[in-house]
């Protein structure tokens, strides 16, 4: 009897002149009495003594009522975090063995269970995914999706916050300017005088503070901020 799978039967001979060969079902004599590899179903032994004097008998080898089940199990399991802050393009995707399909899968206890292993459109936080098979054995897991400290662009970067202040303006020393962005492109921070020229060029950081203006001139300057497709250009005075 076999319970899932194969086994193994060993036979026994008597009688006759000894020197037993054994085949099972009509296959090549052999001087082992044991067959392995055998599924359920039925089968004829033959078994022969040295004076060629034959003996069948057949027989069958039942497959058990009692089947072993193997526990229902979470897989692999993949998390993508959001791309950007607040945004809500994360994703779940589970997978499972065992049990008995088909499985159902539901998320932080909505309790509708779907054949969809995967979650989309969620944001970022902790969430308990449960899945269940048709034997109604049900497993859980506790999964979190991260955060991004990028900001979201919408569309393109002019729906951005994007603020500069130079100050203080005018001046007799030097200028800060403060660039408050949403944004992560690059910054690029140009002085030209009133004959486009530049005088000054550097780049900056978001949302950061940065002093210049020490060695120029006294007059009028232009102070241009370009990050992405923004720009901002105002007029400072030194004195």
């Amino acid at each position: 009897m076999v319970s899932a799978g194969t086994t193994n039967i060993n036979v026994t001979a008597t009688g006759g002149a000894g020197g037993y060969m054994y085949s099972l079902n009509s296959g090549i004599y052999q001087s082992s009495s044991s067959f392995s590899g055998l599924v359920a179903g039925n089968y004829t032994m033959n078994v022969k003594d040295m004076n060629i004097c034959y003996k069948s008998k057949t027989f069958t080898v039942k497959q058990s009522s009692t089947i072993t089940k193997v526990p229902l199990t979470f897989g692999s399991i993949y998390v993508n975090n959001v791309t950007c802050k607040k945004s809500n393009d994360g994703q779940i995707t589970v997978n499972v063995s065992g049990g008995t399909n088909p499985y159902s899968y539901s998320i932080n206890d909505s309790g509708v269970f779907s054949n969809t292993n995967t979650f989309n459109n969620l944001k970022a936080g902790t969430y308990t995914v449960y899945v269940k098979d048709s034997g109604n054995n049900m497993i859980d897991t506790v999964l979190v999706i991260k955060n991004s400290n990028r900001p979201c662009n919408k569309g393109n970067n002019s729906n951005l916050s994007f603020r500069v202040t130079a100050y203080p303006n005018p001046t007799v020393n030097e200028f800060s300017v403060k660039i408050e962005t949403e944004s992560e492109d690059k910054i690029s921070i140009d002085v030209i005088n009133m004959n486009g020229v530049k005088v000054f060029q550097f780049n900056g950081k978001i949302n950061g503070i940065y002093k210049f203006g020490q060695n120029l001139k006294a007059g009028m300057y232009f102070l241009r901020v370009r990050q992405g497709i923004n720009c901002s250009t105002q007029k400072i005075i030194k004195l």
